[in-house]
């Protein structure tokens, strides 16, 4: 039998993604199948843990899970689409944008519609990629990506943990054992007390947040981008402070892609109204 495990978590991998079907099997061999009393898909167990295979591409529609599963957190495991490098990705889920000529893309989401976001356990797969990472030689990047993409629609706070950019690190043994591994150290390790803050800036792997929280005591919610400020708005930015789990203390800017003067006015008005402290790098 395996250990009893006391973290409420569900992963989703998906059998129509490469990468996904990849990490999903790995993690099967940790864990036991069982019958679930309302879920139609396969699904397997660990404890008070439920890893769940959904027939549908996991950022077009899962919103039934929340039919079936009420947990404190989502682990979706999934692709990263890139342009060639090897990287280890976690990311909340969400839209900042305004439709976009492109618009018709179904993943990119709703306009303006956020996921919840769990700053705690999003910095803790940060943490297990990047040790696991150096202490195999992987070879990885590892870092944060901004929100993006669906689902938003969930109850509970949704994250990706990714492999990418290419077919090529989809398939790779190591990366797909290395991200498992770290999804499996979610159930056992308790997220530290950090200090929770909404990204304000940067691009889009956020390389300076991610330093922040590798190497001091912050956590990340949701990320907003420089190239998303000319679209947002203050019930958008008021979303993302509200959708964060334990809530918002502080916000960080990136002073190094900090958008226009009139962009960022939007933002930190409501910053000040909310009362949260601003904290500007510039390295």
């Amino acid at each position: 039998m395996l250990e009893t495990m006391v973290k409420n978590i569900v992963i989703v991998a998906t059998e129509q993604d490469l990468c996904s079907r990849n990490i999903g099997h790995k993690l099967e061999q940790s864990f036991e199948e069982f019958k679930h009393e309302t879920c139609p898909y396969k699904t397997l167990r660990r404890g008070n843990t439920v890893l769940v295979w959904h027939p549908n591409d996991l950022v077009l529609d899962v919103s039934d899970l929340d039919n079936y599963f009420d947990p404190e957190v989502y682990v979706f495991v999934f692709r990263h689409l890139g342009k060639g490098a090897s990287r280890l990705t976690v990311h909340p889920a969400g839209n900042f944008r305004l439709p976009q000529k492109d618009s018709k893309v179904p993943y990119r989401g709703e306009p303006h519609k956020l996921a919840y976001s769990h700053p705690a356990y999003m910095k803790l797969a940060l943490q297990q990629l990047d040790t696991i990472s150096k202490e195999r030689n992987l070879g990885y990047q590892v870092s944060y990506e901004v929100t993006h993409h669906t689902p938003t629609d969930l109850k509970a706070p949704v994250m990706f943990v990714e492999i990418g950019d290419t077919e090529q690190q989809h398939k790779d043994e190591k990366a797909v054992q290395a991200v498992a591994d770290a999804v499996l150290n979610l159930l056992t390790l308790q997220p530290q007390q950090s200090k929770n803050c909404l990204a304000i800036g940067g691009d889009h792997y956020a390389e300076r947040f991610t330093r922040r929280a590798l190497e001091e005591g912050y956590a990340f919610g949701h990320f907003i981008p420089y190239f998303t400020f000319a679209d947002v708005t203050s019930e958008v930015i008021e979303l993302a402070l509200d959708k964060t789990v334990s809530g918002v203390q502080y916000a960080m800017l990136d002073r190094k892609a900090q958008g226009s003067k009139a962009d960022r006015k939007k933002i930190l008005d409501v910053l000040e109204k909310r009362g949260i402290e601003l904290i500007k790098l510039s390295k």
